[in-house]
């Protein structure tokens, strides 16, 4: 297992890299919060920050799942 947090480490560290940087998510925010107010584009980032981080944690779940197998 050891030999393998390497790599999930890597990984994790590869998509940190990705999710501060500017893309669609970040100038939909920036977007929003212009044109609707602030409330509207926290919303709109948590719901960005919550489907990311899932979308993190099911990818690392199953590559975990299949380097064990």
């Amino acid at each position: 297992m050891s030999e393998h947090l390497t790599s999930l480490f890597l990984a994790l560290g590869i998509f940190s890299v990705g999710f501060v940087s500017i893309g669609p998510n970040i100038l939909a925010v920036i977007g929003t919060s212009m044109e609707r107010g602030q409330k509207d584009g926290v919303a709109l980032a948590l719901g960005v920050g919550t489907g990311s981080g899932l979308w993190a944690t099911f990818t690392v779940a199953g590559f975990s799942a299949l380097t064990t197998a």
